[in-house]
């Protein structure tokens, strides 16, 4: 019985010419090695894929899919009925509106000691965080409620890495403050005072 055309063909050159039951040392390096490649191939490319998949998952789940933005930078002026057409339009699960500015962030210690970050604040309701992230999957200590904990007084997240540069624990209160433009005036900037809720780590 014959063999095939492309099984005979590999059998010679995978078989030693002097022995037909041991394979030579450089076709059986040779094997060993498209395999180990191949192998290492699949899994660095199985690693890059999961990374960016955990990647996506990450800044998609503290952030909005899609953001509405005014051009050029300018102010945005919400109407009061664009909020809810968006959240009207097809595919779209859910709409928030938040503001969002730079400033920074004081915590005074019992014993006297002052720490200060400088961070971006995003102004955001309890509601709109529920409906359009996932936070309260990354929540490492505390949780997300935001409403009023003490008179002119509500809570507030902090990112992980923001609250150890902070020392910071939920329960602790913070000063936040934003750069109007009366501080590039010589003015001196508003301080709020705000209670840390919780603390979330996204990776």
């Amino acid at each position: 019985m014959s063999l095939p055309f492309p099984y005979n063909v590999s059998h010679r050159h995978l078989r030693a010419i002097r022995s037909s039951s041991r394979l030579t040392v450089s076709a059986t390096a040779g094997v060993l090695g498209i395999a180990i490649g191949v192998a290492a191939l699949i899994i660095a490319i199985s690693v890059m894929n999961g990374y960016a998949t955990l990647v996506k998952e990450r800044l998609l789940g503290v952030n909005a899919h899609m953001t509405v933005r005014q051009a050029y930078s300018e102010p945005f002026v919400e109407s009061g009925t664009l909020t809810a057409e968006l959240a009207s339009l097809p595919g779209v699960t859910s709409a928030s509106r938040f503001v969002q500015a730079e400033g920074f962030v004081l915590r005074q210690h019992q014993d006297g000691r002052l720490r200060r970050a400088g961070c971006v604040a995003r102004g955001v309701t309890e509601e709109g965080v529920l409906s359009t992230t996932s936070l309260a999957d990354h929540l490492v200590e505390g949780n997300l409620d935001l409403g009023e904990v003490a008179a002119g007084v509500h809570g507030v997240v902090l990112g992980r890495h923001l609250a150890h540069k902070l020392d910071a624990n939920s329960g602790d209160e913070i000063h936040l403050s934003t750069l109007p433009q009366e501080l590039l005036l010589g003015g001196l900037p508003p301080l709020r005072r705000y209670v840390v809720a919780g603390i979330i780590s996204t990776g």
